[in-house]
């Protein structure tokens, strides 16, 4: 088999150009994370002999995260699979780390991830997934690790504006957030449609506390932001609203559910946990979410309630399924969930039998107004609830929730030291100055 090259300069297992030209244009559109990264479902079946397209595709169905694209993702593996014997060591590599992904084994996927790109620095198609492999680990968690992969290949991609977003984002994950900012600066000067470097800001302004600013700045990218594909699109909305609810503006935060979280159906994941999340924030900072509201969204997200995919995304849907008052979806949701737990093998099942299945726990005490259980399940392991999935930011709910949990079981100089200890802003939000005053 041939072997053409790539934009990147990377050996392709084809004889065609126009494998080539399907390939470049998936790269930039993951890259860009635009509307069009499915538009190769409507090339895979032309190309079925090449590994690279069909593993791609199996990707963009990974990152579904149900059971249903996972069903969908075993279909390419399969066949990407079958034309392994063509394929160059990177693409059997690639392939190895999904076929990882799709058995559960995130840790040695993102193991064989860590390698490739080491050996193959120009691939960021692979340290883009990567970057996922990260998340479903807990970002947080893994954010030294992150930034060691991203400084490993930063020499042969300094200039470009899609790694830098990257690289910010390890950046800011890690705590230094002067930096993280400026990165993602670059980031947007270099590649202006780039909202994953406007993700890597709105971290760095919500942890810095700079609200009123970081709502001006964030606001300045939405015209991208709606050119953009609809899971990225969705969550740096969640974003700006997060910011309006730093402010108490219930009436600002609120409406970004419909209007933007919610904008585009079929919903994904990241919109449902969005979705949760918002509320779930809102009440948190005081704001009384109607009954209703909760039913709407739990009958959105309850196809889903019952996977144990990673904890992150499990708590959310237990949370809303408790606020829901649908007890008898959330008791064999959770039943479900502790099943498949018990099937896991390795660093998975260990995060959920220690993490993850207590967070659940305390998630659905905290959601039935049993904050003294919540506080008490929450206690061992909140410092180490990063290692559930998500950003920092994201599993600052969690933490969020323990706060108000000692709050509501008035257990005061706790919830005092912890507050301190969860603040990264020098000066008060008012929404922490809210939390004070509970105290």
């Amino acid at each position: 088999m041939s072997q053409l090259k790539d934009e990147q300069g990377l050996e392709v297992s084809t004889n065609s150009a126009d494998v080539v030209s399907v390939v470049d244009k998936f790269g930039k559109d993951l890259l860009s994370m635009g509307k069009g990264v499915t538009d190769i479902l409507a090339q895979v079946d032309k190309y079925p002999e090449n590994t690279l397209i069909q593993s791609y595709v199996a990707c963009v169905f990974l990152y579904g995260q149900t059971k249903e694209t996972d069903a969908q993702a075993k279909k390419y593996l399969s066949r990407a699979q079958s034309t392994i014997q063509s394929a160059n060591e990177r693409e059997k590599l690639f392939l190895s780390s999904l076929e990882s992904w799709f058995e559960g084994r995130i840790e040695e996927g993102a193991q064989k991830l860590e390698r490739l790109i080491k050996e193959w620095p120009e691939d960021l198609i692979s340290a883009k997934v990567l970057e996922f492999f990260y998340y479903m680990r807990g970002q947080q968690y893994s954010g030294a690790r992150f930034l060691k992969a991203m400084e490993t290949i930063y020499e042969q991609n300094k200039n470009s504006g899609y790694f830098l977003s990257s690289y910010s984002f390890a950046t800011e994950l890690c705590g230094n957030y002067e930096k993280a900012g400026d990165l993602a600066e670059r980031a947007v000067e270099i590649e202006e449609i780039n909202p994953w470097a406007h993700h890597t800001l709105s971290h760095v302004l919500l942890k810095r506390g700079d609200i009123t600013s970081g709502i001006k700045i964030l606001k300045d990218y939405e015209y991208i932001w709606d050119r953009s594909g609809q899971a990225i699109s969705s969550h740096n909305y969640w974003h700006l609203a997060l910011m309006h609810l730093e402010k108490l503006e219930y009436d600002k935060a609120l409406p970004f559910l419909n209007s933007q979280i919610l904008r585009e159906k079929p919903y994904t994941v990241i919109q449902h946990l969005d979705s949760i999340s918002l509320l779930w924030r809102l009440e948190m900072g005081g704001f009384e979410v109607p009954i209703e509201l909760w039913k709407s969204i739990s009958n959105i997200v309850i196809e889903n309630s019952s996977d144990a995919y990673i904890p992150f995304n499990s708590a959310h849907y237990i949370y809303a399924l408790a606020r829901a008052e649908k007890k008898d979806e959330l008791s064999r949701s959770l039943s479900a969930i502790k099943e498949s737990v018990s099937k896991k093998n390795g660093h998975e099942r260990d995060v959920w039998e220690k993490t993850g299945l207590p967070l659940l726990e305390a998630c659905k005490s905290y959601a039935t107004e049993n904050y003294a259980l919540s506080a008490r399940v929450l206690k061992p392991v909140i410092n180490n609830v990063m290692m559930v999935g998500g950003s920092d930011a994201q599993v600052d709910l969690f933490r969020q929730t323990y706060l108000l949990s000692l709050i509501q079981s008035r257990d005061k100089e706790r919830a005092k030291s912890y507050l301190k200890e969860i603040s990264t802003s020098k000066t008060g939000t008012p929404l922490q100055e809210h939390w004070k005053f509970l105290i």
